[in-house]
């Protein structure tokens, strides 16, 4: 049985093949979280820099 996570469908389509790309949006979202935490110096995501990463990735 696979765990009610909000990614689990994703996870769960790409074992079957299926993915359609969003393990891969996930990682560049994840990874422009982190370069936006880190360019405001902190250690920890905020909602400022969620806010920001999502920004970068949309436009």
């Amino acid at each position: 049985m696979t765990p009610n996570f909000p990614c689990s469908q994703a996870l769960h389509a790409t074992r079957g093949g299926t993915s359609r790309g969003f393990p891969r949006a996930v990682n560049d979202l994840c990874l422009q979280f982190l370069v936006a935490t880190f360019a405001a110096g902190k250690s920890l995501v905020d909602e400022k820099a969620a806010q920001s990463a999502v920004t970068e990735v949309l436009d």
